[in-house]
Formats: structure tokens, C-alpha cells, sequence
């Protein structure tokens, strides 16, 4: 009953809490490449790219920045 209940609660908050670490430190890369890789242009996709939540999407843009050869291929990404 109630003590199963509170343990399924619990893991539920730390595997929550751990995919929000990871969407962190991903946006946290995203930026980083977005700064380094096309500039000021680059930051202004920033925003957009912090409202997603899923985390192979984000992984995705990540690596995306990594070999795009300028912002139209990041753009294309975000649509």
C-alpha cells in the first residue's frame, strides 16, 4: 500500500531529476556550441532550443552544431 506507493514516488522523482541534470547539461553544450561555432546569430536560436524537453532531440542539435557548416543548417533542425 502506502510504502510501495512512497518508493515508486521517490524513484520516480530521482529518474525525473536526473533526466532534467542531463537536459541541463545538454542546453549547457548547446550553448556553448551555438557561442563558439556561429556567434551572436547563433545565440539568437537559443531560446527556442531551451523549450525542449526531449532529450535525444536535444542531443541531436547538439551534434548538429558540432559539423553544421552555417546557422541555415541548425535552423532546419529547430523546425
Amino acid at each position: 500500500g502506502a510504502v510501495k506507493d512512497a518508493y515508486g514516488v521517490k524513484r520516480q522523482g530521482k529518474r525525473e531529476g536526473k533526466q532534467e541534470g542531463i537536459r541541463l547539461g545538454l542546453l549547457e553544450a548547446v550553448e556553448f556550441g551555438l557561442k563558439l561555432k556561429l556567434g551572436k546569430e547563433g545565440l539568437e536560436l537559443y531560446p527556442r532550443i531551451t523549450k525542449m524537453d526531449d532529450i535525444d532531440r536535444l542531443r541531436s542539435v547538439k551534434n548538429l552544431i558540432e559539423t553544421a557548416a552555417d546557422i541555415n543548417a541548425v535552423k532546419e533542425i529547430l523546425k
